[in-house]
């Protein structure tokens, strides 16, 4: 996880997928180095120099146990009754025509709401991949513009998914997690919806790589 600055990430725990599930194969050392330039990965709630809120609220999500074993660990991206229902970083803007991939980590709360992300020129290709965290299903665009490809697996049997997208930035806006109330709608568009101050989904990661590789996960 990074804190106020961008991170280099350590080559380990490299994963392979076999066909239905990523397996760890151990320490790859002749993997290429990444640059994890999402500030408070692990840490929705920052919001000095860490993510900007828009429309959509954070709680710590009491009684829920994180990626790390912790009780309370992870956060609630909740859909704020302002609509436009997003949390953007509040970073250096990435740079238009390079490759990165995003990465998060989340959790359905039961609240019928899809996940998804936008920014980098994402919005405007209506290319928005929208992630269903009950059945482990990702819905993308008809375009290959700005996401070259997108997916999900699940991270452990505690209901926990890796959702991840390569993508070649169309702009300098950097990566938006957004709150969806459909499962099939990839337009630019598609997060401004007013909320009820309630429903959301649990966020215990997300990572913005400059890579036109895979997620280090």
């Amino acid at each position: 996880p990074t804190t106020s600055s961008a991170r280099y990430l350590p080559r380990v725990g490299h994963h392979v997928y076999n066909g239905s599930a990523w397996v760890n194969e151990g320490v790859l050392a002749e993997s290429e180095p990444r640059t994890n330039v999402a500030y408070y990965s692990n840490d929705i709630s920052e919001t000095t120099t860490g993510w900007t809120a828009n429309s959509t609220l954070t709680a710590p999500a009491t009684g829920i146990t994180g990626i790390d074993g912790i009780s309370g660990s992870p956060f609630k991206l909740i859909a704020g009754s302002g609509g436009a229902s997003k949390v953007r970083l509040n970073q250096n803007s990435v740079t238009s025509g390079s490759d990165y991939v995003l990465s998060a980590i989340l959790k359905d709360a039961g609240d019928g709401v899809y996940a998804g992300f936008s920014g980098m020129g994402i919005g405007a290709a209506n290319e928005n991949p929208i992630f269903d965290l009950v059945n482990g299903t990702v819905d993308v665009g008809t375009t290959t513009t700005v996401v070259k490809e997108a997916g999900i697996y699940p991270w452990n049997d505690d209901g926990w998914y890796l959702c991840w997208a390569r993508v070649t930035a169309g702009g300098t806006i950097g990566v938006i997690l957004i709150i969806s109330q459909t499962a099939t709608n990839n337009t630019g568009t598609v997060q401004n919806w007013t909320g009820d101050d309630t429903s959301g989904y649990y966020v215990a990661y997300v990572g913005c790589e400059q890579t036109s590789g895979m997620p280090s996960f």
